[in-house]
């Protein structure tokens, strides 16, 4: 098994490491149940959830397999991950490096100390709770206010950008490790909610103007090369993020995307604008808070 990295160890892990490969990482459905039923969830309207489960056998294969490679990370997504908490346990033995991907209504135990948390919310508590399942968003709050592990992972919507400024506020006071956005993305598979959430030019340059005051605040994981590529890059159609990371559903496939069913090209998730920026960009503030999101 290899050492766990601190925080400050991920940096310096992350800024001494001169090829791709040293940063590759393994994505995995750990399972395809999930506590909530978001009405936003690509995992529900793409059919993921129907998905078969591995064993936990052939997980510990899989997580051998990658150790083998020298893989150093991992990032466990779901359905909700904190469902099998057996997994999370043996990655966390298997990997330095361990993101989990949660919807924040189980706590994750304090003796996984060094394991990096993004939890999903969906604005202050009416907007959240509205996507989210009424209760969420207390939940969520209870459950990790002042846990320095946490980074809450914002999408912003036309229905929460007003309240943009207060969310920031707000997370900032709940003493994590910070805040994280990406950008409504639409289905490829068209829904109700991508004209309701969807963002139009004039959000857009609410979006810039809001986002743009937090480019030197490291607990807000925004740079302005960031943005600018969320609001306006439209991503070729060979995902950079498949060059980083390896991603397994839960029945053990492997997939083409950590997030399937949206459009790619108008593709709005954080990891893969994250890993443009850094690679194409070249911008020091950006791969100063990578390496801290990481």
């Amino acid at each position: 098994m290899f050492t766990r990295l601190s925080r400050l160890g991920r940096v310096i892990w992350y800024l001494r490491a001169k090829r791709k490969e040293e940063l590759a990482g393994l994505q995995l459905d750990v399972t395809s149940d999930c506590n909530l039923r978001c009405k936003t969830c690509y995992f529900f309207k793409d059919g993921s959830h129907l998905a078969d489960n591995m064993s936990i056998q052939d997980i510990e294969k899989l997580f051998q397999q990658y150790q083998d490679q020298h893989i150093y990370q991992a990032w466990l997504y779901g359905g909700e991950p904190t469902l099998r908490e057996d997994i999370i346990d043996l990655a966390y033995r298997y990997f330095p490096v361990l993101t989990i991907i949660s919807n924040g209504q189980i706590k994750v135990s304090s003796a996984y100390k060094k394991a990096k948390l993004h939890i999903s919310l969906d604005g202050l508590e009416k907007e959240n709770d509205y996507l989210r399942g009424k209760g969420s968003f207390q939940k969520i709050v209870s459950n990790y206010r002042g846990d320095r592990r946490a980074i809450f992972n914002v999408t912003i919507t036309k229905m929460n950008l007003p309240t943009l400024d207060e969310v920031i506020c707000y997370v900032k006071s709940l003493k994590t490790a910070g805040i994280e956005f990406q950008i409504y993305s639409k289905s490829s598979k068209p829904t109700k909610f991508d004209e309701r959430l969807g963002l139009d030019e004039q959000d857009i340059a609410t979006v810039r103007k809001t986002l743009s005051k937090y480019q030197y605040d490291l607990n807000v994981f925004m740079t302005k090369a960031l943005l600018e590529s969320l609001l306006t890059r439209r991503l070729e159609s060979a995902c950079k993020l498949n060059d980083y990371i390896y991603c397994y559903a839960s029945d053990g496939n492997r997939k083409s995307c950590c997030t399937p069913g949206i459009v790619c090209e108008d593709c709005k998730m954080l990891p893969t604008h994250f890993i443009e920026t850094v690679e194409k960009d070249n911008d020091l503030m950006t791969k100063l808070k990578f390496s801290l999101w990481m």
